[in-house]
């Protein structure tokens, strides 16, 4: 069993009334670990901690910055196989799924090491040319990290990577749903060579220790991934004190499937992206777009490929683990019998899975449903589940016309062997991502975020980093 500890200034710390939350494993029902449920008091501590630590960190170079954060990513991948374990048992997600996401996020901390040498400034001549112009970066303060259950190691990563690396020190809170690996992962940073106070960790309710992060005035910037609706209420408690914000909130991603598309690659693609860890990421297609004249081939081809994946439990060799709580899977299954009452047509899954293995998780067939409209809610919400509905179009303008046809905007597919079709879907498209004849929208060194309610700001690539930084002109009188 885990029993992982806050972290503050360096030490590990319970939570002060003693009080602990339980992990169970979503697969099992078994108990995984006890982890401290701290609060108002204990984010505080490690709030002070952050505020103490700053000005030392700020002023470190970023090489020896980077030093830091290379050698936390050697240990991350030291203790890969461990934290894959963790990962899966908390979460649920396949064993190979959990070792590449924690392998993932060590290449995050090598990628940041390195882009923090790079927070270049710059030196111009003013109009006058009796003076000069230095304008220059610098870090933002103390940044609370808010960071979800989904993909609680990397995700976190590309916050703590960015934070650090631009010289903030920061407050890391990962979802009480999945703090086990998320906390073994700071916890490998604390142990290479990061100063105390410099990445505190905090595990806690987000009513109690997470409200007091962003509401704090020890904390300068917050970044968070989550459901919209936590989004907005973050938007408005650091609204008194005017705070640098970066929200990734939900997603609803269409999958456009044009007459000249390579059917075969396009079901492949659409089908791994739609249940890709049971369809619990906020870039899962949500909504599927085909041109009447590739329905037919589609749907036989992608209905053959879904049927073959395999759910079971995330320790064994399965494509889809359970989903991470029950409920998730009301929320999927309502989604589902709200679409067949309004005239949907179900193809494949629907329920969950029989047998006696899965009698104590939270497991359900990958689904597939056609003959859907934009008046059933798997159209219109987030399911965040196994389920790919599917509807056809006429012509482009019609797709992108569906497509834009919702309040995110995080993520967005197409597929197409036309140049001209290709540049108008990825012009067009209201989304923060846009994938032509791609199935994922995240790179390293490219921005992710989102459009509309999906939220604002960007992470991973020097943009990430620039979320951490603030610009200073300094003017040099000759």
């Amino acid at each position: 069993m885990y029993n992982p500890m806050m972290i503050i200034d360096g030490r590990p710390v319970l939570a002060s009334d003693g009080s602990v939350h339980k992990i169970l494993n979503p697969a099992t029902g078994e108990l995984v670990g006890e982890v401290p449920s701290g609060g108002r008091q204990e984010a505080h501590q490690a709030l002070t901690a952050a505020s103490r630590a700053f000005p030392a960190w700020a002023a470190t170079s970023p090489g020896k910055r980077a030093d830091v954060l290379h050698q936390a990513a050697s240990l991350v991948r030291e203790l890969a196989d461990e934290m894959a374990v963790m990962l899966t048992l908390e979460i649920g997600k396949p064993l190979r799924a959990s070792r590449r996401e924690v392998l993932g996020s060590a290449d995050v901390l090598d990628y940041f090491a390195e882009e923090g040498k790079r927070a270049f400034g710059e030196w111009t001549i003013s109009g006058a040319g009796k003076s000069r112009s230095l304008v220059i970066r610098q870090p933002i303060g103390v940044a609370a990290l808010i960071s979800p259950w989904n993909y609680p190691v990397d995700l976190l990563s590309w916050k703590v990577g960015a934070a650090l690396a631009a010289g903030c020190t920061a407050v890391a809170k990962p979802s009480s749903m999945a703090p086990i690996a998320a906390s073994a992962f700071i916890e490998a940073i604390n142990r290479s060579g990061a100063p105390p106070g410099v990445i505190n960790l905090v595990l806690g309710p987000g009513s109690t220790a997470g409200a007091e992060l962003v509401e704090s005035p020890l904390s300068q910037k917050i970044s968070f991934t989550g459901e919209s609706a936590t989004g907005r209420w973050i938007m408005a408690a650091a609204a008194p004190r005017l705070k640098r914000l970066s929200l990734e909130l939900g997603g609803s991603a269409p999958f456009i499937v044009c007459a000249d598309a390579d059917v075969k690659s396009a079901a492949e693609a659409c089908v791994q992206r739609a249940f890709n860890n049971a369809g619990q990421i906020c870039i899962s297609v949500n909504r599927v777009y085909l041109h009447h004249d590739v329905e037919e081939e589609f749907m036989e081809l992608a209905i053959q490929r879904a049927g073959r994946l395999r759910v079971g439990s995330g320790m064994e060799d399965v494509d889809l683990g359970p989903l991470a709580s029950e409920e998730q899977r009301k929320r999927t299954r309502e989604h589902i019998e709200d679409a067949l009452s309004r005239g949907a047509r179900l193809r494949l899954g629907g329920s969950e899975p029989e047998g006696e293995q899965y009698s104590r998780g939270h497991f359900f067939l990958p689904t597939i449903l056609d003959r859907v409209d934009h008046s059933m809610r798997v159209m219109r919400e987030e399911t965040f589940g196994p389920v790919m509905p599917v509807m056809t179009f006429k012509n482009l303008e019609e797709a992108v016309r569906l497509a834009n046809q919702t309040e995110y905007g995080l993520a967005a597919y197409a597929y197409t062997n036309s140049l001209d079709a290709a540049v108008y879907l990825a012009e067009r498209l209201e989304s923060g991502g846009v994938g032509i004849n791609s199935n994922n929208v995240v790179d390293l060194q490219a921005p992710f975020g989102g459009w509309k309610q999906s939220g604002f700001g960007r992470e991973l690539s020097h943009h990430g980093l620039e979320g951490y930084l603030e610009l200073k002109h300094v003017k040099i009188g000759l």
